[in-house]
């Protein structure tokens, strides 16, 4: 099938900044103060941009035939919004009566910023609209993904994963023939929960450690082009009958370096949005930071210092001389902030701020940019491998797509619509660097 695509206006970065799937509290707090936000470039367009929320299922037994089914949450088209003057844009449930309370008193409802989720749904989309918290999620991102398929193989309640393999039915069919994806994955983040599979196939977007959680929400602090490798984390070693043996030691993903996630501290939702810091019944954390870069390492012995099914390690020798970084940081008080950036309100963590012509991330403009900057001259983020049965897989996903966004926004042809790296883009990034 072949793929009609709508233009799309490539103005800058983006990505998944925040999102409140499971607000504390009964239906009616899920139908007042569910929301995804996104940050980019300051009012930018967000034509031809969707969302994807798919489910990936539960199988609490770990036998590899889910209780409940992997199926589309969601799809959302962010035609016709842009970001604010500090590049945040979000989407939200409304309350079923539609007075303002919940988020939509917070931003409103009829903002270019802000739109509700009833808004921006298929057409065919009918029925109560709600985020599902139950088993895994995944957040996605995309461009280029047309209404069609949404009205057909991901439309809304459909089943993706039919043989719960994690991987998109439509785009890994299982007869075994080659990948052909018809959108592009331009963010995306995602966590398992009782034995569900996360989607995305790009590496180091998925958290980690989510032992003991089903998180309530996610809140995004810095934006990572390449694996960071600041931390690390440890994962079971079974034998074949499913028996503990030993443990590896695994670097952190991007995700777990990007998020701070958890549960949500329901005894003050929602006038404060915190998240909750102790620990659940049984002794899991409840809430997941990135890696403190200032803690003492631990000293490896034959013990696990984070066992997947123990929440009370052994008690672990700590040095400056130690093997590993296993502390997250501390986020007492770390609040969501839904039309504003992630910042805690103490100033001990500050969000990450895109800053232009940074394709590295790492803060400024510099030398290492301007060379990246030069090998893509003449590439475009439209570009795709050899078409094969009527359709063609996109080049460009991800970490390596918003590289490519962040450098043909520097200097747009007259259409407004320039999806390809010129030479006057390597100009303005030559100018940005001095």
């Amino acid at each position: 099938m072949s793929l009609l695509l709508l233009p799309v206006q490539a103005s800058g970065q983006l990505y998944i900044n925040e999102v409140l799937e499971n607000p504390p509290g009964h239906s009616f707090s899920e139908s007042s103060w569910e929301y995804i936000e996104l940050y980019g470039m300051p009012e930018m367009p967000l034509d031809g941009f969707a969302l994807v929320v798919l489910k990936g299922g539960v199988d609490d037994d770990r036998n590899g035939i889910p209780e409940i089914e992997p199926h589309v949450d969601e799809v959302f088209f962010l035609d016709g919004m842009e970001t604010d003057s500090t590049g945040l844009a979000l989407i939200f449930n409304t309350s079923q009566d539609h007075n303002a309370i919940g988020i939509e008193s917070i931003v409103g409802q009829h903002s270019s910023h802000a739109r509700s989720f009833q808004s921006c749904a298929p057409d065919s989309r009918v029925g109560p609209m709600r985020l599902d918290h139950d088993g895994s999620s995944t957040y996605m991102l995309v461009r280029g993904f047309d209404r069609a398929l949404a009205d057909s193989v991901l439309s809304p309640g459909s089943e993706h994963d039919t043989n719960f393999d994690g991987k998109i039915d439509c785009f890994f069919p299982h007869n075994g023939d080659a990948a052909m994806p018809r959108f592009q994955i331009v963010d995306v983040l995602s966590w398992s929960n009782r034995g569900g599979k996360e989607y995305g196939w790009l590496d180091g977007y998925e958290l980690s450690e989510t032992h003991g959680i089903n998180p309530d929400a996610l809140s995004r602090v810095a934006f990572f082009d390449a694996p960071p490798r600041l931390g690390s984390y440890t994962k079971d070693v079974r034998d074949s009958a499913g028996r503990v043996t030993g443990f590896k030691v695994l670097d952190t993903s991007v995700a777990d370096e990007s998020c701070i996630y958890g549960v949500l501290d329901s005894a003050t939702f929602p006038e404060t949005m915190v998240y909750f810091t102790g620990s659940d019944l049984e002794g899991w954390s409840q809430t997941k930071a990135p890696t403190d870069q200032m803690a003492m390492p631990i000293v490896l012995t034959g013990d696990d210092p984070e066992p997947d099914s123990d929440p009370f390690p052994s008690p672990m020798r700590r040095s400056f001389n130690g093997d590993v970084l296993t502390t997250d940081l501390d986020v007492e008080a770390f609040r969501l902030t839904p039309g504003s950036l992630n910042d805690h309100p103490s100033g001990t963590i500050t969000q990450e701020r895109i800053v232009r012509g940074d394709l590295n991330c790492n803060g400024g403009v510099d030398r290492d940019d301007l060379e990246v900057a030069r090998i893509l001259v003449g590439t475009s983020i439209d570009d795709r491998y050899a078409a094969t049965e009527g359709s063609s897989e996109f080049r460009w996903h991800g970490a390596a797509l918003q590289r490519l966004i962040r450098l043909v926004e520097l200097s747009d042809d007259e259409s407004g619509l320039d999806r390809s790296v010129s030479p006057q883009d390597l100009e303005m990034l030559e100018i940005l660097a001095h």
